[in-house]
């Protein structure tokens, strides 16, 4: 995953949601850094998703499937 800081959508970026994921490969949760409008296309563990609804700055979003029941890793 792509961890920058920079703004994920950006005049000048791909129109692909990056969420901030603090440990790569190990949390199972990232955080979106700005608004995201229905439809957006979300980067996660295995390629993109598209948002189902508008999502607000600050919203924590699933980067797999999580199975019901399993606790979800952020943060390490």
């Amino acid at each position: 995953m792509n961890n920058d800081r920079r703004d994920p959508l950006a005049p000048g970026t791909a129109a692909v949601a990056r969420p901030l994921v603090p440990r790569p490969g190990l949390d199972d949760i990232g955080l979106l850094l700005g608004d995201i409008s229905r439809g957006t296309p979300i980067e996660v563990a295995d390629g993109t998703v598209s948002a189902v609804e508008d999502i607000t700055v600050g919203h924590k979003v699933a980067l797999r499937d999580i199975p019901k029941g399993t606790p979800a890793r952020k943060y390490g």
